[in-house]
C-alpha cells in the first residue's frame, strides 16, 4: 500500500471529518450544513443584525464549544441576505492601539473586497480608495504586519491622493466611507467578527484599555460589531461601564452542545465527507462518542480532537471500528507517552489532584497536598511548558488553572475504573 495514502480515504472519507476547525464563511474543510443546534442563540444574533443602525454584541462561553462557529454561520447567512461582512474574521490583539484595531478592520474589509469576482463599479471605487491608503501606511512604517493580508490590485489606475496624515480621525473618516460606499453597491449593513479576545484574558488593564480607546469607533452607524471570547473576556469588557451601556444586549452564553445534538453532528459530518460514488465507512462508535461526551463536559472541540487522534493512531492498512475499549487503551497510552512521562512524579501527583478538582489555585492545591504554595507556582510554569494545563480564568489576582482536555485521557487508564 501507499504509505502516503490519506488515512481517511481509507475509510472513504474526502477529509478528516472530526476537524476542530470552526466552519468558515467561505471555504473551510467542513460543511455549513453540518451546524446544528443553537437556534436560541443564533436567533438572538439574527435579531441582533436586523436591528438596523448597527450594534455591539459579546459572544462568549467555554474553549470548544463552538462560538466562532456559530457567528460565521450567522455571518453566511447574513450574507446571503445582502448583509457585506468580511470573510475571515478579524484577531484581534490586546496590545492593539485604536489606530491598529482600525487599520485591521479596514484591512478585513479589503481582502474580502479584492477577492470579488466582477465588482461592480462602487466595488472598484471602493477598493481604489483604500489601496494608497494601505500603500501609504506600509511605506511609513515597515515595521507594521496587518493581520490580514493586503494583495495587489488590478482594478485600473488608482488615482493619485494627497498624502494623508494617517491619524484616528483620518482612519475613522475613511472607514465611514467605505461603509457609505458598500450600502450604495447594494449592501444592507456591514457585520464584523473579532476573534482570539480570550487569549487576553491575563492582561485585563491592556483589554480595558482597547475598549476604552475604540469606544467611539464601535458606534459607526450601519455597522454591526461582534466580539468573541470566554466568559471572562466578557465580564472584562462589561465592566468597562462606558462600553457596556453601549452593547445591545446581555452577552450570547454559550453552553455545551447535548449528547444528541454532538452525535448528529459528527455521523453527520462523515457523511457528508464521503467520497462521491463510494461506499464509506464511519469508523466512531455511540460508546465512544458517549465516553468522550463525559470525559470533556460537553467539549464538541475537545471530542472531535479526541476522536480524530485516536482514529490517525489504530488505522493502518485498512478500516477501524473505534470502539469505546480501543478509544480508553489507546488515547491513555498516547497521554501518558506524550505528556505525564515527560513530567516528575511529584507533578504528576498535581496534576491528578488537578483532574479531581475541575479548576484549581495555587491556594486550594498547596492546601490539599500539603505544599507549599510557591513550590505549586514552580510546578505551574512548568506544566504550562508542557502543555498539560492553561489559565482558565482571573479572579482578581488569583489565577484558576484546569487542565488540558488531552490530558482528561489519563482518566481512561483501561485497568481502572
Amino acid at each position: 500500500m501507499d504509505d502516503f495514502v490519506s488515512i481517511w480515504e481509507i475509510y472513504g472519507l474526502k477529509t478528516d471529518p472530526f476537524c476542530t476547525s470552526p466552519i468558515l464563511v467561505k471555504g473551510g474543510l467542513i460543511s455549513p450544513k453540518s451546524f446544528m443546534g443553537r437556534e436560541e442563540e443564533m436567533k438572538r444574533l439574527e435579531k441582533i443584525f436586523r436591528s438596523s443602525g448597527g450594534s455591539r454584541a459579546i459572544v462568549c462561553g467555554g474553549q470548544g464549544v463552538g462560538k466562532t462557529t456559530l457567528v460565521n454561520v450567522a455571518r453566511l447567512r447574513a450574507l446571503e441576505k445582502r448583509f457585506f461582512t468580511p470573510y475571515q474574521e478579524v484577531k484581534a490583539d490586546a496590545d492593539w492601539g485604536i489606530n491598529d484595531f482600525i487599520i485591521n478592520t479596514i484591512s478585513a474589509v479589503y481582502s474580502s473586497l479584492i477577492s470579488i469576482k466582477e465588482p461592480s463599479k462602487e466595488i472598484v471605487d471602493t477598493i481604489n480608495k483604500i489601496k494608497p491608503v494601505f500603500d501609504l501606511y506600509e511605506s511609513e512604517d515597515k515595521s507594521y504586519s496587518l493581520s490580514t493580508p493586503i494583495l495587489g490590485g488590478g482594478y485600473g489606475k488608482t488615482r493619485t491622493v494627497n498624502k494623508p496624515e494617517i491619524n484616528t480621525n483620518f482612519l475613522t473618516n475613511l472607514f465611514q466611507e467605505i461603509v457609505t460606499s458598500l450600502t450604495k453597491a447594494g449592501f444592507r449593513e456591514v457585520i464584523i467578527h473579532y476573534n482570539n479576545l480570550d487569549n487576553f484574558d491575563e492582561e485585563e488593564k491592556k483589554l480595558k484599555g482597547l475598549f476604552n480607546r475604540i469606544r467611539d469607533f464601535i458606534q459607526t452607524p450601519y455597522v454591526h460589531f461582534v466580539f468573541v471570547g470566554s466568559t471572562t473576556t466578557s465580564s472584562i469588557i462589561t465592566s468597562v461601564a462606558r462600553v457596556s451601556n453601549i452593547i445591545n444586549d446581555t452577552p450570547i452564553k454559550l453552553e455545551p452542545l447535548s449528547l444528541a445534538e454532538i452525535k448528529k453532528i459528527i455521523h453527520t459530518r462523515v457523511e457528508l465527507s464521503a467520497i462521491e460514488d463510494m461506499n464509506y465507512y464511519d469508523p466512531v462508535a455511540d460508546k465512544a462518542i458517549e465516553t468522550l461526551y463525559g470525559l470533556h463536559n460537553g467539549n464538541i472541540r475537545a471530542v472531535l480532537n479526541s476522536l480524530s487522534t485516536a482514529v490517525r493512531e489504530v488505522t493502518e492498512e485498512k478500516p477501524v471500528l473505534l470502539t469505546d475499549k480501543l478509544l480508553k487503551s489507546v488515547l491513555y497510552e498516547i497521554a501518558k507517552k506524550r505528556f505525564a512521562d515527560k513530567i516528575t512524579k511529584t507533578m504528576q501527583e498535581v496534576l491528578m489532584e488537578m483532574l479531581r478538582q475541575k479548576e484549581s489555585t495555587n491556594k486550594t492545591l498547596a492546601e490539599k497536598l500539603g505544599k507549599r504554595t510557591q513550590n505549586i507556582s514552580k510546578y505551574f510554569g512548568i506544566m504550562k511548558e508542557n502543555q498539560c494545563i492553561y489559565l482558565l480564568r482571573s479572579d482578581g489576582r488569583e489565577k484558576h488553572y484546569s487542565v488540558a482536555e488531552w490530558i482528561k485521557w489519563l482518566l481512561l487508564n483501561p485497568e481502572e475504573e
